[in-house]
Formats: structure tokens, C-alpha cells, sequence
């Protein structure tokens, strides 16, 4: 039946008792009436019409008293005035239902779960899958012995355990910054640093997730991450002579292989992980070499040792595949946080903002001071050298390497007051590879 409904007949209905489908008289307006109890009932909106395929359909328009009379009038005119134009609004609203489903499911934890899942599928390496893991909080399916993922600031502010539950659709520059400025106060709350190159890695790998789920359809367009990165150079601390000598003689009360592991990181430069998954057989008494398939760069690198080095690696032994090893060789060294704990612990003064790494300055800073030039510095830390000239030279520099870190070895030995013991230059010929 149809009824000219107003407001108060509105009011009426929802203390109705019986269940009703009334049909308005001015609009092609529906109203549902279903009983609740206690005297209540439940008042909804409909457009009814058969769509091009002649199929009877029902779009439910809103509820009261969420939707009032006049605005479900509109809204049904809107409808049956779709269906006119050859359209099927209750299609268009079951598919905005399921977008919304998806959108819902669709979290950022979810996007990066699979993004990582696809860097895996592509070839990416297994230390930059492991930094992936870390930052985004992802827990590897088998945990490494290395600890690095334990490092306080990528472990108490995950882009997941922040982000993770919010749908990616929803997400904006805002939730981004928040993100990094929680990262940065986690930092530097535990003694860390600034963390502010920390901060710029993380939001790198978020855009990196938000750009693979524009690719999978999630997100019409990327926010902008212009201006969320911290506009800092790259690290600048380098030890001053009491922090090289205390940190050296620290070394000295550490078992091996952990000392003559600090040392040899001290005397050559060599990067963190690479020098502790050295091999014995890439060292033939004079020359270290480290394989293209285990540098950062994926170039080989060799490094030449003075004297004070040699005698560190001469006094491990030589047993297993590799030269750093608590187990005959067979796995190298990991849990690089325990070890900075260790010499931290045997300091009689405490070092403010220090770590391994700072060794690359150390040796660069060093040997810029002494007037080495920009490109031997380059190719004894193993970095790439954009040059043209570089493109046609194919030197492992063996020579000037050695000079370099004997003349370094002389300044560390005179930190130390043993100078008196530096011994000859050792002269090497030959390549270091085929």
C-alpha cells in the first residue's frame, strides 16, 4: 500500500508491533518495519526495481532515525534514477561493500608481509632481506644467531608494530612522521645516537611498501615522503686517541677469536660482518681477500696486512672454514652487540656514542689528514668510484693499500706507545684473483 509518510508517521512505526512494507506515495521510497520487542521496532529504507535483466532487486538505503524522510526520498529518486540510465545501484553498492572488505583487510602489515615475501622471490640479498625484517618487525622464520635484529630502536619502533593494523589506504605523510619521530625518541632514549639515519632507512622501506601497493591496486596514489627525511650527512665520529687506546686495550682482555677480531677491524678498515665471515682460505699469509658474492658491493676486495694484523691472525688457530669462530671453524662469528657489551664492560671509562663501525672513519679520516687521495681511500674501504677512469682500471692496488694501512698501523702503535714494535713493510706481488 502506498501512505503519504511524514515524520510523525516515521515515529510511529518504529514502536510498532507487527512487521510492515509500506510504500511511500511521493517517492519511490520503501519502508521496512520489523519488530524488536518491548515495544520497539527497527525502521529501514529501501528502493525496489528490476534492473536491465528484469530481475527484482532491493537496495537498502539507511536506517532510522540515521536517515531521515526527506533524505531517504533523495536518495531513492538518486537510485531509480540510476536504473533508468541502464545502471544497477544495488551492484554498485555491493561492490562498494566488498571494496570497503577489502580496504579493511587490506592493512599495511598485510601489504608488507607480501612485499617482503616478493623482495625474497626477486633475488634480494639475504643482509638486506634481514634489515627488511628488522625494521618492519617480521620475526625470520629461523632466527639467526646474529642479534643484530635485537638492536633497540629497529626493535622498539617497527613500521609494523606501529602501522601494522591500519588499513594502507588510510595511511598519510602524517602517520609516517609519527612513525619517525617515535623511532628517533626510541633511539636516543636507550643511548643510541640520534637515530636519525636510522629513521631515513625506515621510511625508505615504507615507501617502499606503499609504492608495491599502489602497483597491487591498493592505493590510487603514494603520500609524498618529501620532507620526512632528516636532511643529515652521513656519520662523523671519529675516536680520538684516548678512545682508539682504550678501546684496543679492552680488546686485549676479550678471548679469541673476539679480540683479534676488534683488532684486525681497527688496523684494516674492513666492514663489520664481511671481516667476520672471513675464510682461511682466502688468506694466504700476507693478503686477506674477501669474494665478490660477500661485499656489500658485490666487487672482491682485498686488503693487504701490515705486520700487527698478521700477527693477530697469526695467533688463531687454523682449523675449520672460518677464521673467526667459537665452534673449529664452522659457523664465523655473530651477536655483534654482545661483543660491544664485552669491551664496554672492561673500559674503565665509559665511551659516549661509539661503535664498530666507526673504525671505516677512524682509518679514511686518517689517511684524508695525511693528504691520500680520495680514490685510494675509496678502494681500500671497497667503495664503488663513479669515475670514467675507474671503469678502465683494473688494479687491485695492492701497494698503495699497503702503505696506506702500514702508515696507519705506525699511528695506532703510537697511540699505544708501541711504536718500537712495527716491524718492515712487507712487499706483495701478484693478483688477488683470476
Amino acid at each position: 500500500m502506498r501512505v503519504n509518510l511524514t515524520p510523525r508517521t516515521i515515529q510511529s512505526y518504529a514502536k510498532s508491533t507487527k512487521r510492515k512494507l509500506i510504500r511511500d506515495a511521493e517517492a519511490p521510497l520503501y519502508v521496512e518495519v520489523r519488530p524488536t520487542g518491548q515495544g520497539k521496532a527497527l525502521v529501514t529504507w529501501q528502493a525496489r526495481f528490476r534492473n536491465a535483466a528484469g530481475k527484482q532487486r532491493v537496495l537498502r538505503l539507511g536506517a532510522f532515525p540515521d536517515m531521515g524522510l526527506a533524505d531517504a526520498r533523495k536518495a531513492a529518486r538518486t537510485a531509480i534514477g540510476a536504473v533508468a540510465d541502464g545502471e544497477d545501484p544495488a551492484d554498485a553498492k555491493a561492490m562498494e561493500r566488498a571494496q570497503r572488505r577489502r580496504k579493511a583487510a587490506r592493512t599495511f602489515g598485510t601489504v608488507a608481509r607480501e612485499y617482503l615475501k616478493d623482495c625474497e622471490g626477486n633475488g634480494r640479498r639475504t643482509r638486506t632481506l634481514d634489515l627488511y625484517r628488522q625494521v618492519l618487525g617480521i620475526e625470520p622464520e629461523k632466527p639467526s644467531k646474529d642479534d643484530r635484529g635485537r638492536r633497540p630502536g629497529y626493535r622498539a619502533v617497527t613500521l609494523i608494530g606501529d602501522l601494522g593494523d591500519q588499513p594502507i589506504a588510510d595511511l598519510d605523510r602524517g602517520d609516517f612522521r609519527a612513525f619517525r619521530d617515535a623511532f628517533v625518541e626510541a633511539v636516543q632514549a636507550q643511548g643510541r645516537g640520534e637515530g636519525h639515519l636510522g629513521a631515513n632507512g625506515a621510511l625508505r622501506i615504507a615507501r617502499a611498501v606503499m609504492h608495491y601497493a599502489a602497483r597491487e591496486g591498493d592505493l590510487a596514489a603514494v603520500p609524498s615522503f618529501n620532507g620526512l627525511f632528516f636532511d643529515k650527512g652521513g656519520r662523523t665520529r671519529r675516536w680520538t686517541h684516548a678512545e682508539l687506546r682504550a678501546i684496543w686495550l679492552a680488546s686485549e682482555k676479550l678471548g679469541n677469536p673476539w679480540g683479534q677480531y676488534v683488532r684486525l677491524l681497527i688496523l684494516t678498515g674492513a666492514r663489520r660482518t664481511e671481516m667476520a665471515r672471513a675464510r682461511w682460505e682466502h688468506w694466504d699469509g700476507n693478503v686477506l681477500r674477501f669474494p665478490a658474492e660477500t661485499t656489500k658491493g658485490g666487487r672482491w676486495h682485498t686488503i693487504p696486512l701490515p705486520q700487527t694484523a698478521r700477527e693477530n691472525l697469526d695467533a688463531l688457530p687454523q682449523s675449520g672454514a672460518f677464521i673467526f669462530s667459537t665452534d673449529g671453524g664452522k659457523r664465523p662469528i655473530g651477536g655483534f652487540s654482545k661483543l660491544k657489551a664485552a669491551i664496554e664492560a672492561e673500559l674503565a671509562e665509559p665511551i659516549v656514542d661509539w661503535r664498530m663501525h666507526d673504525c671505516r672513519h677512524n682509518l679514511s679520516s686518517f689517511l684524508a689528514d695525511r693528504g691520500w687521495p680520495e680514490s685510494e681511500r675509496a678502494a681500500l674501504l671497497n667503495h664503488a668510484q663513479a669515475t670514467v677512469t675507474a671503469v678502465y682500471t683494473h688494479s687491485d692496488a695492492l701497494t698503495s693499500k699497503l702503505r696506506a694501512l702500514a702508515e696507519w698501523e705506525m699511528h695506532v702503535l703510537q697511540v699505544l706507545g708501541r711504536a718500537a714494535d712495527a716491524g718492515n713493510v712487507v712487499t706483495i706481488h701478484g693478483r688477488s684473483h683470476d
